[in-house]
């Protein structure tokens, strides 16, 4: 009903014009720009349940809340205890948890949602059937693109032994809105890896014939075409004796 129908994260929805349903990155925006101790970015937001240090507390209104309840809104965002829906149609949780749907779904008829509690400062990211009732928050502005997810599912596999000397690396790269892709390819024998290609646009690459018996280490770093960059991890393999 919020999305009016839709699939597309992002979406205006029931929101006025010029605003839209927020995304499941948008909300790790908010966490990470009102918590004082994992700023935006931190790995910690792309958890579930309760995370942050202060980001709830700062999230929530100053009064309505269970007893010691309340939160410090020093940003405005106010969030007030409304509960939630039930599938079975009464209300529950008035006064204890504010619960708010993100745009993304999350698979399985489920889509991700914050949840603000009067027990906890942090902020639970999870995800619920949407036959369930939460709050809705329009944001205002164009939907905040999303940087590609960290390479992975590399080739050879990290840590790997025995390799050939004419092995080539491969890896598994998406981006949340089918952004195009390149990447900065970073390969050598010592760590951290120096940088030896950029723009490359494919997922495999040959670094040619290696010496044997030799660790190496490589890391690929992923750039869509809104200027967002996404860096991996570093990952090594030992070739043999051909």
């Amino acid at each position: 009903e919020m999305m009016e129908y839709s699939t597309t994260p992002g979406v205006q929805g029931i929101c006025p014009p010029g605003w839209h349903i927020p995304t499941d990155y948008e909300w790790k925006i908010l966490e990470g720009t009102v918590d004082s101790q994992y700023p935006v970015g931190d790995p910690i937001w792309n958890n579930t349940n309760f995370r942050g240090f202060d980001a709830g507390l700062n999230l929530k209104s100053t009064s309505g809340w269970y007893p010691n309840g309340n939160g410090l809104d020093p940003n405005g965002f106010t969030a007030l205890p409304g509960g939630l829906r039930m599938t079975v149609g009464y209300f529950h949780y008035i006064g204890q948890q504010s619960n708010f749907w993100s745009s993304n779904n999350a698979g399985g008829g489920c889509s991700w949602f914050r949840r603000l509690d009067y027990l906890n400062n942090g902020v639970n990211r999870w995800a619920d059937t949407k036959e369930l009732g939460f709050s809705v928050r329009c944001l205002q502005g164009e939907t905040i693109n999303q940087p590609p997810e960290p390479p992975s599912s590399p080739s050879p596999e990290n840590g790997a032994e025995y390799q050939s000397i004419e092995v080539d690396i491969s890896w598994t790269c998406t981006d949340a809105e089918g952004d195009p892709l390149t990447y900065d390819i970073y390969f050598g024998m010592e760590t951290p890896p120096p940088l030896i290609t950029t723009g490359y646009t494919e997922t495999n690459y040959d670094p040619e014939t290696l010496e044997n018996n030799t660790e190496y280490f490589w890391k690929i770093v992923a750039h869509d075409d809104h200027e967002n960059t996404t860096e991996g991890s570093v990952w090594s393999f030992t070739t043999g004796l051909f």
